[in-house]
């Protein structure tokens, strides 16, 4: 699930624009779609807090991995805000002429590939 906006965002990168234009609209439907699970998510381990069982069931650790999931999302949703403020040209570096430099030296000074 975490894969779809990652793809999303790398596609916004081939676009030539000076600011990352993603569509806000998609990304906000995706967030929200996430958030709704992660809320079913913490609905079900309050459920099986309740429940009476015969065998012991981990509901802290189930507990613990809805929280980091939760903090997880929120950390992506800051990154998707702060790359969609920031203007293309300060984060994205212009390689061409380092790199029309490096095939124009001479062998012997190009930097050795490990």
């Amino acid at each position: 699930m975490s894969s779809q906006p990652d793809l999303r965002m790398s596609r916004d990168l081939l676009r030539p624009s000076l600011v990352y234009q993603g569509n806000t609209k998609q990304y906000d439907r995706l967030e929200s779609d996430v958030r709704t699970h992660v809320a079913t998510s913490r609905t079900l381990v309050a459920i099986q807090r309740k429940e009476i069982s015969l065998l012991p069931r981990p509901i802290k650790l189930y507990s613990e991995v809805v929280d980091a999931t939760e903090r997880f999302i929120e950390a992506l949703a800051e990154i998707r805000v702060l790359r969609f403020s920031v203007p293309r040209k300060s984060t994205v570096f212009d390689i061409m002429p380092l790199r029309t430099q490096l095939v124009s030296q001479p062998e012997h000074l190009r930097p050795k590939a490990h």
